[in-house]
């Protein structure tokens, strides 16, 4: 039994908490939540939520209407078909941003948390936003730039994030590119990017989280 309180016009606004160690709590087994009313008029309401705080790197990517991954590549050599978990004090990476779209969605929100120790370069890239398909695109230009970075209508480099937004997505397969510079030795945790559109928060991806190291 944890505890009981009292619900009646007088304790409508209080707050009555209940807390359980996770080493008090069942291993192997399920874990009830029974909730339980004495005689009385009225009907009891509750909601229960659970909120789990996991390590980074044990976050497995999620699909609910949008699927999105991030990777990191060298930019300009044979080594940039690999994508990386390492990298050394000062190169140059590109941040590549896959997102599928099963769907046609509206006003997408996306979200990539860069790891503490790499930085963006603020550049002027032909990956910002544009009203129109290019004239001239290959093979190299989606490597290096992207496809689909024109239905981005809004970017936005941040010291820790890059945000991007598309008031209109079709169905479809894009990819965003960026690049950054390993900056600071470490190891660091890397938040999965999310995307999710604005006015409906539940059609939303995340991708992996994952560990990325920067050698001096």
């Amino acid at each position: 039994h944890l505890g009981s309180g009292v619900a009646n016009a007088d304790t409508l606004q209080e707050t009555f908490e209940l807390q359980v160690d996770v080493e008090d709590m069942l291993v192997d087994e399920i874990n009830r939540l029974t909730i339980g009313r004495d005689d009385g008029a009225g009907n009891l309401y509750y909601t229960a939520h659970l909120t789990a705080s996991l390590p980074v790197e044990d976050l497995a990517s999620l699909d609910r209407g949008i699927i999105i991954s991030r990777s990191y590549y060298y930019p300009d050599d044979d080594r940039s078909e690999a994508a990386l978990v390492e990298a050394e004090q000062g190169d140059i990476l590109m941040g590549r941003l896959t997102i599928v779209v099963p769907s046609t969605r509206r006003y997408v929100i996306i979200n990539d948390p860069l790891p503490a120790g790499l930085e963006l370069i603020d550049q002027n890239l032909e990956t910002s936003p544009q009203e129109s398909i290019p004239d001239d695109y290959d093979y190299d230009d989606i490597r290096e730039n992207g496809w689909g970075w024109w239905y981005f209508d809004h970017s936005e480099l941040r010291d820790e994030k890059v945000v991007v937004s598309a008031d209109y997505l079709p169905a479809g397969t894009y990819v965003y590119t960026y690049l950054v510079r390993a900056s600071t030795p470490g190891q660091y945790h890397v938040i999965p990017p999310t995307a999710q559109e604005f006015y409906f928060p539940e059609v939303y991806g995340r991708g992996e989280g994952s560990i990325f190291t920067v050698a001096p």
